[in-house]
């Protein structure tokens, strides 16, 4: 069993005759398939990864982790990701559920966020936990009797309201990080981490994980290089000439836009006579339907100078001014 998930998961590159056979529907369902993990997602995968299959303990001095980053980074992806790969393990009496992910709440106060993990793992067996317990305390039950390793808040903002977090949902967490026996991480926009160092119960408590989106660097080539070696389409039409470059002002290194924005250049390429190739043109199609106010970077008149620039400028440069 390997502890280790790929950067770039999506299965062995098909042959070129295999896709070429291929529907529109299939091809399209293959690249919506694949997964590409900035550098520091990946790292935080394969640390998670570890954590749900080692038999080790599961926290460090009985700390949390704040997962965060900015929109667009593909936080909710990772957690999709490990969810799909430790899903519940079926036994005789209670299934083995390594990890839970508990996704936004309307009231999440500690007996609606106690409610929401036992619908996250189907719970049955109420008479199994102590009447009159305090919700963290039914919650470690939980854990406890379905060998879980790793509870995952997704967006966990829902946890906030006017600015903090919500009082009630504090003790919760203490109560369960107390216990040492799961991880918990709270995933987020990078304000979560201001507003849990706010409050002195949980400030030494969480250790940081900042997503980051690719610079433009190695790891931008190689991304490119294996997520273009999985399309159904000939090698090579993301990495010819300055496609690095404009791909990378189209998205600004942020995984999941790239891979929302080639799906669309895929149906534009795939509506055409020839199919086989993917060409510039199909991605200022699909840019200019995704960001119709924005200046091109497919534009044909930009030059690798002017990408250069627009680039050393950043992402709140105005791409016409400096293009005009």
């Amino acid at each position: 069993m390997t502890r280790n998930l790929p950067a770039i998961p999506g299965g062995k590159r098909v042959t070129f005759q295999s896709w070429q056979d291929m529907s529109v529907s299939q091809r399209l369902t293959a690249i919506e398939r694949i997964r590409i993990w900035a550098p520091d997602a990946r790292d935080y995968l394969v640390r998670l990864d570890d954590r749900l299959r080692s038999d080790g303990p599961v926290t460090s001095g009985k700390a949390g982790v704040l997962m965060t980053g900015v929109d667009g980074l593909g936080k909710h992806s990772v957690v999709e990701h490990l969810a799909l790969n430790h899903p519940p393990i079926a036994t005789a009496t209670i299934p083995s559920q390594k990890l839970i992910v508990v996704p936004p709440i309307h009231r999440p106060d500690a007996p609606s966020l106690t409610e929401a993990i036992e619908v996250a793992v189907r719970w049955k067996w109420p008479s199994r936990l102590h009447a009159g317990a305090l919700p963290a305390s039914q919650a470690n039950k939980i854990f406890e009797a379905l060998d879980t390793r790793v509870l995952i808040f997704d967006r966990a903002q829902f946890l906030c309201t006017d600015g903090r977090l919500i009082p009630e949902t504090i003790p919760f967490l203490v109560g369960i990080m107390s216990e040492g026996r799961v991880l918990i991480v709270l995933v987020g926009p990078r304000e979560l981490e201001r507003r849990v160092k706010s409050r002195p119960e949980l400030a030494g408590k969480f250790f940081k994980w900042r997503l980051k989106p690719f610079s433009l660097d190695r790891h931008w080539t190689a991304a490119l290089e294996d997520f273009g070696a999985k399309l159904p389409f000939q090698d090579g039409c993301l990495t010819k000439d300055t496609m690095p470059l404009r791909l990378f002002i189209a998205c600004w290194g942020k995984p999941p836009v790239l891979a929302t924005l080639t799906i669309e250049a895929a149906r534009v390429r795939l509506g055409k006579k020839s199919h086989d190739v993917m060409e510039m043109e199909d991605f200022h199609r699909a840019y200019s339907e995704y960001e119709p106010d924005e200046k091109n970077p497919f534009d044909r008149d930009l030059t690798p100078f002017a990408l250069t620039d627009i680039i050393e400028r950043g992402s709140r440069a105005n791409l016409r001014d400096l293009t005009s």
